[in-house]
């Protein structure tokens, strides 16, 4: 799984493009590539879950529609 998504710099608001490698690894320093100031992040995924199953679900989930 991939991440995409960009961090604001709280500074000048420029985009700072991020890796998925820095996911749950605390507070990191950035430094902005606009404006050149540093400024602290932390992204924390906790429980995520992914369900396949090679069969229909018993009891599908209300307001759930899949393109058939």
């Amino acid at each position: 799984m991939k991440l995409e998504f960009r961090i604001e710099c709280p500074h000048c608001k420029w985009g700072q493009p991020w890796s998925d490698d820095y996911v749950n690894q605390g507070w990191l320093e950035l430094r902005c590539a606009h404006c050149g100031r540093t400024f602290f992040n932390k992204v924390t995924i906790t429980g995520f879950q992914v369900e396949t199953q090679a069969d229909k679900p018993d009891a599908p989930v209300a307001g759930t529609h899949l393109p058939k």
